[in-house]
């Protein structure tokens, strides 16, 4: 069976930490983060309504590199950064990609002012259209209870979401008035199944842009 990683607040320090993508993934000393892996599901416990500052070593902002089962836990912590999910590798072939297992429950994304990206969440498999947007690795996005502001293009951008539920989420202001909440742009997935509920919407976009975009291209 797959491993999924935990990420549990404990008890409320109001901490602000900053670590490496690694550290927020791994533990280890000066990270605030423990972690344990008991029966095969690997636990990360962040301390209750801190704030995780995601830096790299040269000090610019580093994303947190996802392509497994995980599971993240916030307990209202907040993020100051970005996660990275892995949409398929040039070269390889869907079965070398199996589905992979996203959830996230009670974070807060705040950009930082070096992402250039300006997206909490994201996943883009690049690529010539017919080669390498076929070679998709899915993954089945839940994001439960967070809250997103100050991303320049969108709070969630995904084009490999074989599911994508949204549940009781919070949508700010963002940075420039050309974002959106979520756009999603199917790409090499097929019957994917969305679904957003229980969600504020509090942006403002301009003219003809909507709070939540759906598109596809290549073969989805």
């Amino acid at each position: 069976a797959a491993a999924f990683l935990i990420i549990n607040g404990k008890e409320d320090t109001g901490g602000t930490y900053e670590i490496t993508s690694e550290q927020f993934l791994e533990g280890g000393d000066g990270s605030h983060v423990s972690v344990k892996t008991e029966s095969g599901i690997r636990t990360v416990t962040l301390e209750k309504n801190s704030v995780y500052i995601i830096k790299g070593a040269d000090g610019s902002s580093e994303p947190i590199n996802i392509g497994s089962d995980i599971r993240i836990v916030g307990n209202g912590s907040t993020i100051d950064g970005y996660i990275e999910l892995d949409a398929g590798t040039p070269g390889k072939t869907p079965s070398n990609m199996p589905d992979y297992r996203v959830t996230i429950e009670d974070v807060v994304f705040n950009s930082p002012t070096d992402n250039s990206g300006g997206m909490a969440i994201h996943a883009f498999n690049g690529g010539e259209a017919g080669s390498n947007y076929d070679n998709v690795k899915p993954v089945h996005l839940s994001v439960i209870g967070c809250a997103f502001s100050g991303y320049e293009v969108a709070s969630i951008a995904v084009t490999n979401a074989q599911t994508l539920t949204v549940d009781d989420c919070t949508f700010g202001d963002s940075k420039k008035d050309t974002a959106t909440a979520i756009s999603v742009v199917l790409c090499g997935v097929q019957d994917s199944e969305l679904s957003i509920r229980d969600s504020t919407f509090n942006g403002k976009a301009e003219p003809g842009l909507g709070a939540i975009n759906v598109s596809q291209r290549g073969t989805a």
